[in-house]
């Protein structure tokens, strides 16, 4: 997918923009606060209608207005198909339109442009909780096993609905047929879910592998499924044999809703192995490999956002990313307060815009 337009609307410090970016780097410079990041963030918001950066819609409008908007027009770089896509957030709500139709969910716009971002806080990949794995990982379950929405979509509005039972707290014979009835919905749709996941873990391994041996050399990562279940353990079986334990804590405790994956360096867990460096490699790894693997499978290319480079990584291993990027991806976003820290001379293609107090303006083209 390639980004050919973008127009902003009172997003952050950006009252006004619109810019034209180029098919391949796209590079953001200037000072720190002048709205680099809230350019990618209009990005993002094209493709998630969420930040990255925050959950509270409000901070990411202008101050002196009541919402904002972003509005771009992508071009699937296999079939020519181009989409117009558009998110406007208010402070109490979201509004979704593709082609100018307003759409109920944002699967839709996930598909038509899909991304991937890496910034600074990308380390808690390996450092915080499942939820950080989880959201990673899913993102390219969802756009390469095909099945996995829909299914992934049945299974949490049957645990929605178990979840609510369990909070009613009600053990007559109604509320354990209601029960029964949602634990048999959870075991239909976690055993697709689950293979899914493990299904597209495997694709991943060998790209993790080659980008791995690139940027770190001596060292393998590992990526060790785990399901949310228990071993020797079946999710009907323990869904039943667990309500009274379930109804304590308010929530369903075991199935495919609680999954991770235990990242390891050379047998050991990574957070607790590696250098804060290092983990910044495997972060690029693991992002050029999910890259990877979405473009084998769907014959296109997604979109990767990089904010603050320069400050991620050092010269040596900013000039091997740069050169894989350029080789073997598509179209590339990257943030930086310094210009100069960026390896251009190995970008066969790239335009450069610098930012101040919000406002962007075309420097260099390589077209």
């Amino acid at each position: 997918m390639v980004l050919e337009e973008l127009r902003i609307e009172n997003l952050r410090n950006i009252k006004t923009a619109i810019l034209f970016p180029g098919k391949k780097f796209n590079l953001i410079y200037g000072p720190n606060g002048s709205g680099k990041t809230s350019l990618l963030e209009a990005i993002y918001l094209l493709s998630t209608a969420k930040s990255f950066r925050t959950s509270k819609s409000y901070k990411i409008i202008n101050q002196e207005a009541d919402l904002c908007n972003v509005f771009g027009i992508v071009t699937d770089s296999a079939s020519q198909q181009k989409y117009r896509l558009g998110v406007q957030k208010a402070k109490k709500n979201t509004e979704v339109r593709i082609e100018g139709q307003k759409q109920q969910n944002v699967i839709q716009l996930a598909k038509n442009f899909p991304q991937i971002v890496i910034t600074p806080n990308s380390h808690q990949l390996l450092e915080a909780g499942p939820q950080w794995r989880r959201k990673f990982f899913d993102w390219g379950v969802f756009h390469v096993k095909h099945s996995f929405g829909e299914n992934w979509q049945h299974y949490n509005r049957a645990l929605k609905q178990r979840n609510v039972l369990l909070h009613q707290g009600q053990q007559n014979t109604e509320w354990l047929r209601q029960i029964e009835l949602w634990n048999d919905q959870l075991c239909q749709f976690a055993q697709s879910v689950t293979e899914d996941r493990k299904a597209y873990l495997e694709l991943l391994k060998p790209y993790l592998a080659k980008y791995v041996t690139n940027f770190i050399q001596a060292g393998e990562v590992e990526l060790e499924f785990k399901s949310g279940i228990p071993k020797g353990k079946t999710l009907a079986e323990l869904l039943k044999n667990n309500i009274a334990r379930d109804q304590s804590l308010g929530r369903t405790e075991y199935g495919p809703h609680r999954w991770d994956v235990s990242i390891k360096f050379n047998g050991r867990e990574a957070n607790q192995s590696v250098s804060r460096g290092q983990q910044k490699l495997i972060i690029y790894a693991l992002s050029l490999a999910q890259l990877k693997v979405y473009a084998k499978g769907l014959e296109s290319d997604a979109t990767l956002l990089i904010d603050d480079l320069s400050a991620e990584l050092d010269d040596e291993h900013t000039r091997l990313l740069i050169k894989a990027l350029d080789q073997e991806f598509g179209q590339v976003f990257i943030t930086t307060a310094n210009l100069d820290t960026l390896p251009l001379e190995d970008m066969s293609e790239k335009e450069v815009f610098h930012v101040e107090h919000g406002e962007f303006n075309l420097v260099t083209t390589g077209r």
